[in-house]
């Protein structure tokens, strides 16, 4: 048992301490002062990047296809027609419309 002299502690005669020294309570409060300074991190980046929390980005569902891969003009026949695309001009956005 590691015993400290003169501290706040009840005091025997021969001066030592009952308190015992527990190393591990120093090791919290390093993991406490490194999440601290993470966080704090964390917050400087989002400000110096001007970074809006609040809006979610755009999502890009689908990919672009060549219909026309022999280039004579026509849509391919490997390629079924399902439905119909279309498209607002306002968003520029596009809407399929299956048969």
């Amino acid at each position: 048992m590691i015993k400290r002299r003169y501290s706040t502690g009840l005091v025997r005669l021969t001066g030592e301490v009952d308190e015992d020294v527990n190393p591990n309570s120093y090791l919290t409060n390093l993991a406490d002062c490194m999440l601290v300074v993470a966080v704090g991190l964390l917050v400087a980046l989002v400000t110096h990047y001007n970074v809006d929390l609040q809006k979610p980005e755009d999502q890009i569902t689908g990919i672009e296809v060549s219909m026309d891969k022999d280039d004579d003009g026509e849509v391919d026949k490997e390629f079924e027609q399902t439905g119909t695309v279309y498209r607002d001009p306002e968003t520029g956005k596009y809407y399929l419309v299956q048969d």
